[in-house]
């Protein structure tokens, strides 16, 4: 696995992170490993030292998650390379080398696998795949078809945050990830890779354990997805997303206050309460 190069975005997370980096090098001693870390006071350095093969990129606090994988994008000199969020845990599903073997014997740019997320019992038992079609109608409104996962590969448009890719193939047809973005930058990207023609399949046989895991402060910063996730429609230019929650638009996201000011049922009282209150007064005014 010496063309092969882990690439792990960390943010406010230094507990999963090291616990991260131990189940890698459980598996795979040697492969490199690199890290960005935007955090308020980056420990990613310290681990850097305590960590045989790894390298850290430290970045301003919260220069988010785009900018963070394409300060990574931009060092890695191996053909290919592993994307991870800071809350995976390799364990023996974990097979870089099948992520690997597909690429090689396929037609394929980007492979991606399977979360396991714990279920009600602890354990890291309850597989979430996520794949599927991006596909866009004349209206602009988006929406996300899952694919059956009844194959060994499957060509889709869309995976996980857990992938393998083709490091030229991706750096050349996408330029990365929209450094905009600090978040909800997952769809983005993947409609960006469609457009561009990048080939991406997912696998089954390939799994990660995901821990989610979630300080308060780490909170505080991941939970402004409505800020990014309307750009993100203005972006594509969109009337609505329909994904693995339904179907969202814009005006799903915005405060509550916008919501009874400017949602539909409102706006003909508002503005007709605007208007009589201006007809009113210009009548007073032209019976002087």
């Amino acid at each position: 696995m010496d063309d092969v190069t882990i690439a792990i975005k960390t943010f406010e997370r230094p507990d999963s992170l090291k616990g991260l980096l131990a189940s890698i090098r459980q598996f795979y001693p040697s492969v490199p490993i690199l890290v960005a870390d935007d955090s308020k006071e980056p420990y990613g350095p310290g681990m850097a030292r305590e960590f045989s093969n790894m390298e850290c990129v430290t970045l301003p606090f919260d220069s988010g998650i785009s900018i963070g994988r394409n300060a990574m994008l931009k060092r890695i000199k191996t053909k290919y390379f592993v994307l991870c969020d800071d809350d995976l845990l390799f364990y023996e599903e974990t097979r870089l080398e099948t992520f690997k073997d597909i690429l090689v014997q396929n037609d394929i740019e980007l492979i991606g696998g399977v979360f396991m997320d714990k279920s009600e019992s602890g354990k890291f038992d309850k597989p979430n795949p996520y794949a599927g079609h991006l596909i866009m109608d004349s209206d602009r409104n988006l929406r996300l078809d899952f694919i059956k996962m009844d194959r060994d590969v499957t060509r889709c448009d869309i995976v996980h945050n857990f992938f393998m890719a083709d490091t030229q193939a991706l750096l050349s047809k996408t330029g990365g990830w929209d450094p905009e973005f600090k978040v909800s930058e997952h769809t983005v990207f993947y409609w960006a890779a469609k457009k561009a023609g990048l080939k991406v399949a997912f696998t089954p046989g390939v799994r990660v354990n995901h821990t989610g895991a979630r300080s308060t402060k780490y909170n505080y910063y991941r939970t402004r997805n409505n800020k990014y996730f309307l750009l993100f429609f203005k972006k594509l230019n969109l009337k609505s997303w329909t994904g693995a929650w339904g179907k969202v638009t814009p005006m799903d996201l915005r405060p509550k206050w916008y919501k009874f000011i400017f949602q539909q049922k409102c706006v003909p009282w508002f503005v007709t309460q605007k208007f009589s209150n201006l007809a009113l007064r210009l009548k007073k005014a032209s019976g002087r």
